[in-house]
């Protein structure tokens, strides 16, 4: 078993493409990386688990991102075996 300690910083004004959120959606906490084309209207959500059968990458519309509720920017992520 391991334990992740995860620190967040404050809830995010702007996202930034290519940073870690946590967010709900859906009534699910999740944790993904956030990648925003900004040519299209497609929003990328990614884990960056390698395992991507079981953790697929995600197509969202600009429109379906408002219904997320961003709790805040991943800043660091601990490991505890």
């Amino acid at each position: 078993s391991v334990n992740v300690t995860v620190i967040l910083g404050a809830h995010p004004n702007n996202l930034k493409s290519g940073n870690v959120y946590v967010f709900t959606h859906n009534h699910e906490l999740r944790m993904k990386r956030v990648f925003i084309s900004y040519g299209s209207n497609t929003v990328k959500l990614t884990s960056d688990n390698s395992d991507k059968n079981r953790y697929p990458d995600e197509f969202i519309t600009n429109e379906q991102l408002n219904e997320i509720n961003f709790i805040g920017r991943l800043e660091l992520a601990l490991i505890h075996p």
